[in-house]
């Protein structure tokens, strides 16, 4: 095969791969407000007070939030090795 060739397949593969994750990422579900504290390893005052960061909404007039699962793994990824009190 020519480099040209390998380089077509790669292409071809890595958009592929992108398309999937991008479907999959779309089906994560929502996660309340336990769960969000379950996935940070935080308290809920400080989810709440700090809701709005993380990409938190309220979902009805009772005041339930709601959060993407998908933004609260990026900001634990981003905050993870950094020491910080989330209690």
């Amino acid at each position: 095969m020519t480099p040209e060739e390998v380089q077509r397949i790669a292409e071809r593969v890595f958009n592929d791969n992108i398309d999937i994750l991008g479907k999959l990422l779309k089906r994560l579900p929502k996660s309340n407000v336990r769960e969000a504290c379950d996935l940070l390893g935080c308290s809920r005052k400080w989810l709440y007070e700090n809701a709005i960061i993380l990409g938190g909404k309220r979902k009805n007039k009772r005041g339930d939030w709601e959060f993407d699962t998908l933004t609260l793994a990026r900001y634990k990824l981003r905050r993870n090795g950094k020491r910080q009190s989330w209690s």
